[in-house]
């Protein structure tokens, strides 16, 4: 972890700044300042543990001069913990991370570079979206009309199997902390 920023975790507004990503802040949310109306849609959502989240804002700064995408963040890793614990009441079911692409050809061509570079991060679920990969997840009403099984990538199914030794008889609980199995 670079030893600059370490200062600057908690509130992640300062790794927006030392990675020259331009932003604005909206209640607790960090936001992208665009020109480009939000249409319903083209979101990309990101379920990052915090520890990955300063190697995350590395890749939005790479992404920013490509495809300058449309992003939201949450403001600090208090609150980012907060999310992915299920702690946060005001914000239950909101990923901490989403993105937004302008059109359906940036919408591939981003979810085709992020899922190459967020490989190695790891986050929790998120339950009611559809996963493309390690983190990435799309509104299934999206996944469902975007025919996902003709584009460069796919989602991943679902095993009935937890670590090929166990199987799932049915789903008994989810949340964000964790799902109990039958």
């Amino acid at each position: 972890m670079n030893s600059l920023l370490t200062n600057t975790l908690d509130d992640y507004a300062g790794l927006l700044e030392a990675a020259g990503v331009p932003f604005k802040k909206e209640g607790p949310w960090l936001m992208s300042i665009s020109p480009i109306p939000i249409l319903p849609g083209w979101d990309i959502f990101l379920s990052l543990k915090t520890e990955f989240v300063e190697d995350f804002i590395a890749v939005l700064s790479q992404l920013q001069a490509e495809f300058k995408p449309v992003f939201k963040i949450i403001e600090g890793r208090v609150a980012h913990r907060q999310i992915n614990d299920g702690r946060n009441s005001s914000l239950n079911g909101v990923p901490a991370i989403c993105l937004h692409a302008p059109n359906e050809s940036a919408f591939d061509k981003l979810i085709i570079q992020l899922e190459s570079k967020t490989k190695s991060f790891r986050g929790p679920v998120l339950q009611n979206k559809t996963r493309l990969g390690s983190v990435l997840y799309i509104d299934p009403v999206l996944a469902v009309s975007l025919d996902l099984d003709s584009r460069a990538y796919h989602a991943k199914r679902k095993s009935k199997f937890i670590d090929r030794k166990y199987l799932i008889h049915s789903v008994l609980r989810t949340s964000e902390k964790g799902n109990v199995y039958k």
